[in-house]
């Protein structure tokens, strides 16, 4: 299993997921030109942008987003594969309550 593997299994663990439903949070995102920074080998740095629009049980209104992200790649024998995200810009507060 590879890192952005990892980062899935400890972010969206069993108490995380417990959350989500109770919260019936649901998200959003479009996300905007992907652009490529690096590329050595096997291994590529991708810089992207994502609208992120989320609610809650208890914000029925959607509160708008714009996170930034840094995808790490690597060359697979099937193909590009996501190895690590990095969340460079956090959303503003958590969508499992209000502000």
């Amino acid at each position: 299993m590879g890192d952005f593997a990892d980062q899935v299994d400890t972010f969206f663990g069993p108490q995380t997921v417990a959350t989500l439903r109770k919260a019936t949070a649901k998200s959003t995102g479009h996300v905007q030109p992907v652009f490529v920074e690096s590329l050595s080998g096997g291994t590529a740095s991708v810089f992207g942008v994502v609208n992120e629009s989320v609610t809650n049980s208890t914000n029925t209104s959607p509160r708008s987003e714009v996170v930034r992200i840094d995808v790490q790649m690597i060359d697979t024998k099937s193909g590009w594969k996501v190895n690590r995200v990095n969340i460079l810009q956090s959303p503003g507060t958590s969508p499992f309550a209000t502000p």
